[in-house]
């Protein structure tokens, strides 16, 4: 997972406390670091399928990924598109 303290722990928590998608730039003010920092650890956070991106490069959200919604037809077609794009 992620070690206690490291920049995706900290993005992590904080990601935790939201409800709604929220950009990387409001995420770096929350967790006071830089919005390069902020970036890289939601990048490996997501490479390790903990969060989620919707939308792309500056236009992007984040929010932590929810897996306890099951027969949520969204989350179904993310898993059948998953499955075409591995």
């Amino acid at each position: 997972m992620t070690k206690p303290g490291s920049y995706c722990h900290r993005v992590l928590i904080a990601l935790d406390d939201i409800d709604e998608p929220i950009k990387a730039r409001d995420l770096a003010f929350r967790v006071n670091l830089s919005y390069m920092q902020t970036v890289f650890a939601l990048n490996a956070l997501n490479n390790n399928e903990l969060v989620t991106r919707i939308g792309s490069k500056s236009t992007s959200m984040w929010t932590k990924r929810r897996y306890l919604v099951p027969g949520n037809p969204i989350i179904e077609l993310e898993i059948a598109f998953k499955g075409f794009f591995k």
